[in-house]
């Protein structure tokens, strides 16, 4: 049932984050706990804000244009089997873009959430969720909807962390002039997710530890 589907999310360049723009982290600087990621080009793309604010301990294992179903398998081209790839004590995992593409092989929301699940499951990694960032597309934006909701539906049901990043975007009026293309972020973009929506949730999850 998963079979790998060519998937939409393309890469791109990376622009380099300011560093003058980041905060202290006073919570995360004494840790050593290695935060890796997976998920599609939306997150590959965030990866050097994250390395930037979590220096020496981010691993991008993000693979653009996959779905949540070729990280299960590992047929991404990267990364192995679940969990065969893991190497971090944290894991956040950021899809939905790709899985709600009709043009790519749409993954059914009920496989969707029981990917989620076998994830989550499959790693004695911490393990994090991240909805997928809002989407202008008009061919996309209704479905991306439902597996954005998907997300905080398991989330909920597993009791692990939410990254909500959808909700934080659209508490920023505006937000629309971050997607270059309506599905991904500008490098504005990028570092408004790393500063607002991930950092509060990472220090939160790792002071309390």
């Amino acid at each position: 049932m998963l079979l790998g589907l060519v998937a939409a999310c393309g890469g791109g360049g990376i622009e380099a984050p300011d560093a003058a723009s980041r905060a202290s982290v006073p919570c995360v600087s004494g840790t050593t706990q290695k935060i890796q990621l997976f998920g599609d080009s939306t997150q590959w793309l965030a990866g050097p804000y994250w390395q930037a604010r979590w220096p020496g301990r981010v691993i991008n294992s993000a693979v653009g244009g996959t779905k949540s179903t070729d990280l299960l398998a590992g047929i991404d081209g990267v990364n192995k089997p679940w969990p065969q790839s893991v190497m971090g004590d944290i894991v956040v995992i950021k899809f939905g873009t790709n899985d709600a593409t009709p043009a790519r092989g749409q993954t059914p929301l009920p496989v969707f959430k029981d990917t989620l699940r076998a994830l989550f499951h499959g790693t004695s990694a911490r393990v994090i969720f991240e909805t997928p960032d809002p989407n202008t597309d008009s061919a996309l934006r209704p479905d991306v909807y439902l597996y954005t909701q998907a997300v905080r539906d398991v989330a909920k049901e597993l009791g692990t962390p939410l990254i909500d990043t959808d909700a934080c975007w659209r508490a920023h009026p505006g937000w629309e002039a971050w997607l270059t293309d309506g599905t991904h972020a500008s490098p504005e973009g990028r570092q408004f997710t790393v500063d607002q929506c991930v950092a509060p949730v990472m220090e939160a999850l790792q002071c309390s530890q």
